[in-house]
């Protein structure tokens, strides 16, 4: 049987293709992959996950490897001082119907259900923990207690040292200092049809998702709620596509539109064999 008995064009797109693309992408654009405080901007090899082969054309361009963000903020501490940190997205890989790239957790039941797929995402990052020393350092004392107030004990203690003016930078550490984790997670997703707000539309649905080997198990139960909650609530929602914006236009006389649902294309789009696939009509004025 062909692939166009049912409809007038067929497309598909295989999972190695997809991990083949995100592997290129890792390479071109290494900061959409690792983000940290500027020390690990300054020096990438600080980064608790490296970030492996690069695109030349990425060092020639002198391109960012590294994304940056905010310093951690302290509750309590003025000024902009705060904890430096980093993390990656150091593995991230796609897996259509049947189970073959990886396998899910037994959570998961190992393998995936008909029309399923999963991503597989491994994320490494680290705090750089400031030391006792530093950290007595920069302790902020409240006006009454400060050296330049009489009677203030620490004028006895030259030892103790006391920083009136809080740092607009991240706190000082040393690569000891740098406590690092990695975390695995994955989901498994299927698209749908759905009504919103009475107009025809493909949205993906969240399945399952797994966090694995967290302890204590309230805290990889409470992560796993915001992340199931962050993803049915506030990104999967974005992702709905309206069946008339896939259709388009050759000229003023040929439509291509999806083919309806039937019992000879009872998915569109398709997860099956490793692929996903879409089906097509042609449709003339």
């Amino acid at each position: 049987m062909s692939f166009t008995d049912f409809c007038d064009v067929f497309a598909s797109a295989h999972e190695d293709g997809f991990n083949r693309i995100i592997r290129h992408i890792s390479m071109q654009r290494p900061s959409l992959f690792h983000y940290g405080t500027p020390s690990f901007v300054k020096n990438p090899k600080l980064l608790c996950c490296g970030i492996g082969e690069v695109h030349p054309e990425v060092i020639k361009r002198g391109n960012p490897l590294v994304t940056v963000m905010p310093y951690l903020p302290i509750p309590g501490y003025p000024g902009d001082a705060g904890l430096e940190f980093n993390f990656s997205l150091n593995r991230l890989e796609i897996d259509f119907f049947p189970t073959n790239v990886f396998e899910l957790p037994s959570e998961l039941n190992n393998k995936l259900g008909e029309q399923s797929f999963a991503l597989r995402a491994v994320v490494c990052g680290g705090i750089a923990c400031p030391d006792s020393r530093i950290l007595k350092e920069f302790v902020i004392y409240p006006e009454p207690y400060r050296p330049d107030f009489k009677g203030n004990s620490t004028r006895d203690n030259p030892s103790f040292s006391v920083s009136i003016n809080p740092p607009k930078r991240g706190l000082p550490f040393t690569e000891k200092g740098l406590q690092c984790f990695e975390l695995e997670l994955y989901v498994v997703l299927k698209f749908v049809r759905e009504d919103y707000n009475g107009e025809p539309v493909l949205g993906i649905e969240l399945q399952n998702l797994e966090l694995v080997d967290i302890k204590p198990d309230g805290l990889e139960n409470s992560m796993e709620c915001y992340m199931r909650t962050t993803l049915k609530l506030g990104i999967l929602p974005q992702l709905r596509v309206a069946f008339n914006a896939l259709a388009f236009e050759i000229g003023d006389f040929i439509s291509i539109v999806p083919t309806p649902i039937s019992t000879n294309v009872p998915f569109n789009p398709s997860v099956d064999n490793d692929t996903v696939s879409v089906f097509l009509t042609l449709e003339t004025p």
